[in-house]
């Protein structure tokens, strides 16, 4: 039996049928075909979707699928489905992103190409209809700004882990934070860093990325939004602050710090300010 070269893990908790279906089609269709595909439920209740992923089960032997008994996190997900992996090497794809067909093909040559650990790339931005918003090569990096000082400690600028193609053993040695959910790839960005690790951008887009942060005017997303945006900075404050040991010596770091409590602190003075002001109108 041929040996597996790359596993590629997912998991999903309340995407709808069509999104997951159109992920799950991106990743069966690549032109790259020695591969194992890891899902994992992070949903009991999510029947609607189990049922998905076992139709697809049934007609591709690829397919592994993990049913967590309750909610665990994406970060928990991603251990137990890397841990699973019989793989050399491990793709990280969101079970709502849709996968270039030569992904796999592509950045596999890359990785093996420069002798290198762990390889990222660009994307297309899309909404949750799918439709393009932008193309996104490198965050913007404004002069004294949180991007411009993350650059100067890490080197490096990936997005998030869903980009995330590499050696399996470095995932192994290397797990995700299962205490953090929207830094997790910050924080291993941090840890990866200090070890002298082999990351490098591959310049060509590999997928679609669905954002949450797309313009709705709903008024429930639009809570949601912001929800989320207060989580982003409160999970960001807690990896800053968790790796401070690491970079103890590093001048970029303490004013990194200094900025993300700064932001966490405006955060929520504003969130408070507005509270009242609604709290006065009512």
């Amino acid at each position: 039996m041929k040996k597996i070269k790359i596993s590629v893990v997912s998991s999903y908790f309340d995407e709808t049928p069509n999104i997951l279906e159109e992920s799950i089609n991106s990743v069966l269709n690549q032109t790259y075909k020695n591969f194992e595909y890891i899902i994992v439920s992070d949903n009991p209740k999510n029947l609607e979707a189990k049922e998905i992923v076992l139709k697809y089960k049934k007609t591709h032997k690829n397919i592994i699928f993990i049913e967590n008994e309750k909610n665990l996190g994406n970060s928990c997900c991603l251990n137990i489905a890397i841990k699973k992996a019989k793989g050399e090497y491990i793709c990280i794809t969101d079970s709502d992103d849709i996968n270039f067909k030569n992904r796999l093909e592509n950045q596999k040559v890359f990785l093996e190409k420069n002798n290198l650990d762990i390889c990222y790339g660009d994307f297309d931005e899309i909404d949750h209809n799918g439709k393009k918003i932008k193309f996104v090569k490198n965050f913007k990096i404004r002069l004294f700004g949180f991007r411009y000082f993350r650059k100067k400690i890490v080197k490096i600028e990936y997005h998030n882990n869903a980009l995330l193609f590499g050696k399996k053993n470095i995932f192994i040695k290397n797990k995700f934070d299962e205490n953090l959910e929207r830094s997790k790839d910050f924080d291993l960005l941090l840890r990866l860093n200090k070890k002298n690790i082999k990351v490098k951008d591959f310049p060509i887009k590999i997928l679609s990325y669905r954002s949450f942060f797309s313009k709705n005017k709903d008024e429930i997303v639009q809570k949601k939004i912001v929800q989320k945006n207060i989580s982003q900075i409160e999970e960001t404050a807690k990896c800053v602050l968790k790796n401070l040991k690491l970079y103890k010596f590093n001048i970029y770091y303490y004013i990194l710090t200094f900025n993300v409590l700064i932001i966490l602190i405006k955060t929520y003075c504003g969130r408070k300010y507005r509270k009242m002001k609604k709290e006065k109108v009512c």
